[in-house]
């Protein structure tokens, strides 16, 4: 995944992963606090990967979050680009 940083105001989700096991690509930052909010790994023969969905227009609609999501999906189902 890209480094990039971008922004846009929705709900912040706090989540936890265990960020040892995995590669954190997105993180979520507010007044409230910082989060893991985009991570992906290979499971078994398998890739599995995780993204805190934005909920409101300005981040659904956003084109850097759009293709990060993008990415995350091309790169779990193996494709090439």
């Amino acid at each position: 995944m890209a480094d990039e940083s971008f922004s846009f105001k929705d709900e912040h989700y706090f989540v936890e992963c265990a960020e040892d096991k995995t590669e954190v690509f997105l993180r979520s930052t507010s007044s409230d606090g910082a989060s893991a909010a985009g991570w992906a790994h290979f499971f078994g023969r398998g890739r599995v990967g995780c993204i805190t969905p934005a909920h409101l227009a300005e981040g659904l609609l956003n084109p850097d979050f759009i293709a990060v999501m993008r990415r995350l999906f091309t790169w779990c189902a193996d494709l090439a680009v």
